[in-house]
């Protein structure tokens, strides 16, 4: 697979990590109506945020470099895996993002 695509994939793999990890340590911290019980829990966010920023801050500026060949690559993706992982979806989400970055 054309490494673009190999990188996209691992930072929206690892985004993806980041969030579930913070939502397994958020509901464990939160009361039943959602208040934290921790003061620490706005760093925990900041270094969430720290951590995301970290991902898809380089996309920033090889963004297009690296989301046009992964979007290229699509048509050539086994249609079950495509749908399976959501590609396109993921790839647009992308765009507009670093369109609005």
């Amino acid at each position: 697979m054309d490494e673009p695509f190999i990188r996209l994939a691992a930072s929206i793999e690892a985004g993806e990590k980041v969030l579930a990890d913070w939502d397994a340590v958020s509901d464990s911290l939160c009361d039943g109506e959602g208040w934290p019980l921790d003061d620490r829990y706005g760093v925990r966010q900041q270094q969430r945020d720290a951590d995301m920023w970290n991902e898809f801050a380089p996309y920033l500026t090889e963004g297009t470099a690296l989301i046009v060949p992964a979007q290229d690559i699509l048509p050539d993706l086994d249609q079950g895996e495509r749908l399976k992982h959501r590609w396109d979806q993921r790839l647009q989400t992308l765009r507009e993002a670093l369109d609005g970055g």
